[in-house]
């Protein structure tokens, strides 16, 4: 016999699903009681994607310019070519700028989507490892792109 977490009700172990992390080898919640939750979660769920849909999304465009832009790309990230998975957006402004992966996403967040680190990294690769000719080190911690704090 177990006791379930949510409604407290002394069940059989088999009315519990298997789960490997847990010491008894069984989840808190009854099979019932996690059934409930699913559901309740899922109707909140559509919930959120129907208004999600109808509404401009945290980027400033619709969802039809997110698919467009999909589109035109033809679902590969706009840097490397890799499959296209993350909507990339400029952080300053807040307005959603293409699709990207992930990992380019990543890579350009951590640049603080500043074109001259950017062009800096480009250009150390490039020289593999040498201090390249016309990397602009002073712009960056002197002129416009002076902040060199990652953003909060």
């Amino acid at each position: 016999m177990k006791t379930c977490s949510r409604c407290f009700q002394q069940k059989l172990e088999e009315e519990f699903d298997r789960e490997r992390a847990k010491n008894d080898g069984r989840q808190s919640w009854c099979r019932e009681c996690h059934n409930e939750y699913a559901l309740v979660r899922l109707a909140r769920n559509i919930t959120k994607k129907t208004n999600y849909d109808k509404r401009d999304s945290p980027w400033g465009r619709s969802g039809h310019w997110w698919a467009e832009r999909k589109r035109q790309c033809r679902g590969k990230c706009q840097v490397c070519g890799a499959p296209a998975t993350e909507r990339d957006h400029d952080h300053d402004t807040g307005l959603g700028r293409g699709w990207l992966c992930l990992r380019c996403n990543l890579a350009e967040g951590l640049m603080r989507s500043n074109p001259v680190f950017i062009e800096n990294l480009a250009n150390y690769v490039r020289s593999n490892g040498d201090f390249p000719h016309g990397m602009r080190v002073l712009e960056i911690f002197e002129g416009p792109t002076s902040d060199v704090s990652p953003r909060q």
